[in-house]
């Protein structure tokens, strides 16, 4: 059965090359039937369906990208019509930090890809955008006087254990805070979780570590003594 499809443009140049971009793609067999959904629509059915596998706080994080910055500009686009020079038109006129900035563009993008792995669209038009570049702050440790004078500054008080550890192992404070007996071995110390804040939680007061993988250390042994410290106070 014949199907008919209707091109349409501002001038009889522009439906022209629409009609023959669609007749090659026809021939090569990637023609993609043009998607009614405007990407505001399409990133609502993404965000609600497509991020089972990641992490609530994540989610969360994702959908404020979406809502705040990327739909207020591009949500009214027909997903079929949105092009590289929108998105980068876009992703210029945010003003942002630089990683605030790609953070929005990495939404935007993995939305985009599973529509083009949906077929909604044929190629993803946020991929090769420039985008600003991230300046890494440099990091300054402590030096050995000011680990000596903290050290002292805490001894006796409630944080000495605590930060005793901090210094020496260089867990996160979240770590730390969620770090549970049955982790601390003789000579390791197993992070396998991390304390959520109360807008994190949905199973229990943990979630997974950063990168999602437990990891094993080997602290010095004031480090354990430290710990040692601590559990005798809680017991």
């Amino acid at each position: 059965k014949q199907v008919q499809r209707s091109i349409t443009g501002k001038t009889q140049k522009e439906v022209a090359q629409k009609l023959k971009a669609a007749t090659a793609a026809i021939d090569q067999g990637t023609y993609i039937a043009p998607c009614k959904l405007t990407v505001g629509e399409w990133l609502d059915t993404w965000a609600a369906d497509y991020l089972g596998g990641v992490k609530p706080t994540t989610v969360k994080v994702y959908k404020n990208n979406l809502q705040r910055h990327i739909k207020p500009v591009l949500g009214a686009v027909v997903l079929s019509e949105l092009r590289p020079h929108m998105v980068q038109k876009f992703i210029n006129g945010m003003e942002l930090s630089s990683s605030s900035v790609r953070l929005a563009y990495k939404v935007l993008h993995q939305a985009l890809e599973k529509a083009v792995k949906l077929e909604y669209i044929s190629r993803n038009p946020a991929s090769g955008c420039e985008l600003p570049r991230l300046e890494q702050k440099e990091i300054h440790p402590l030096e050995d006087q000011q680990v000596a004078a903290l050290l002292n500054a805490a001894r006796g008080g409630d944080m000495e254990n605590l930060i005793t550890v901090a210094l020496f192992t260089g867990c996160r404070l979240s770590e730390l805070l969620g770090l549970t007996w049955d982790c601390v071995g003789r000579d390791t110390i197993t992070i396998s979780k991390q304390l959520a804040r109360p807008d994190q939680r949905a199973d229990g007061p943990f979630i997974s570590p950063k990168n999602g993988k437990s990891r094993t250390l080997m602290p010095a042994p004031l480090v354990l003594d430290a710990l040692k410290a601590q559990k005798r106070m809680q017991t």
